[in-house]
């Protein structure tokens, strides 16, 4: 009987250390921005703020800067895996002829990868800017897997705070957020958003795109698509299903105005020849 209770024991550890060696990753940090062609800025620890990275320039008071970042190469090779179900995303990134960082910036600031190569753990010293002014030297691999973690409303809706755009009091800012049950592709980096029209003198509407793809990145709080989030400073202020309505909302409700002006420099750019 112990010998069973012992041998029970030992498949029990054993399934946990394998599905602790299946979700283990290589990289796990902040993206910071790209170099174009693909390569990415993945920030780890520094000795300054830890896991949490500060723009622009945290070092200049630091006598011994230390900092675990690497350079991500992101190619046609590379699998986008939704760590929650396993499953490889429909999302094709090998169309954008300079850097993925939009697609995987609209979905999170955090991501995970493991690498073709054999990863070493590598801390850089002596630098005199952070790896957002100066990525030079910075360990560079190749991105077998780029795993993307489960995300909650309210960890986006916090991520996409309008006060990052505040200029001043004087300026209306808001950021709409817009989920879609379609698949990423490099073309809607250059659809035109529908509140454009507000980003006048006074007033600025940032618009993020989420796209659920095939796996279902965001069926866990959305029952139907589209849906539209408007936030303020202080979160969450409307949500609704149609765009016609989050319009509504900005001009009867808070006041946003529309440029009149756009419709003619769409006309104008139509009508220009090459």
């Amino acid at each position: 009987m112990k010998v069973i209770k012992i041998l029970t024991l030992l498949i029990v550890l054993s399934a946990c250390a394998s599905s602790e060696e299946e979700t283990a990753v290589d990289i796990e940090g902040a993206l910071v921005s790209s170099e174009g062609s693909g390569v990415m800025v993945l920030f780890v620890e520094d000795n300054v703020n830890g896991t949490g990275f500060v723009y622009p320039d945290t070092t200049s008071d630091v006598k011994s800067y230390e900092v675990e970042a690497y350079r991500v190469v992101v190619d046609r090779e590379t699998k986008l895996i939704y760590e929650e179900t396993g499953e490889e995303l429909a999302a094709d990134i090998s169309q954008m002829p300079y850097s993925p960082l939009h697609f995987f910036t609209s979905y999170t600031d955090r991501i995970a990868v493991n690498v073709r190569e054999g990863f070493e753990k590598e801390v850089s010293i002596g630098r005199e800017k952070s790896v957002f002014q100066d990525s030079s030297f910075l360990p560079i691999y190749h991105a077998d897997e780029i795993v993307f973690k489960k995300r909650e409303l309210d960890d986006i809706i916090k991520r996409h705070s309008p006060s990052d755009y505040q200029v001043d009091d004087s300026h209306k800012v808001l950021m709409v957020l817009s989920f879609w049950d379609e698949v990423y592709s490099y073309k809607k980096m250059f659809d035109t958003s529908p509140l454009t029209p507000y980003q006048t003198e006074g007033q600025f509407i940032a618009h993020s795109q989420h796209y659920n793809d095939e796996v279902g990145l965001y069926d866990h709080f959305i029952d139907q698509f589209p849906m539209h989030y408007v936030i303020d400073e202080d979160g969450l202020v409307f949500e609704t299903g149609e765009m016609d309505e989050v319009i509504a909302y900005l001009e009867d409700d808070l006041g946003f105005e529309y440029d009149e002006h756009f419709n003619q420099m769409i006309e104008d750019d139509n009508g220009t020849e090459q």
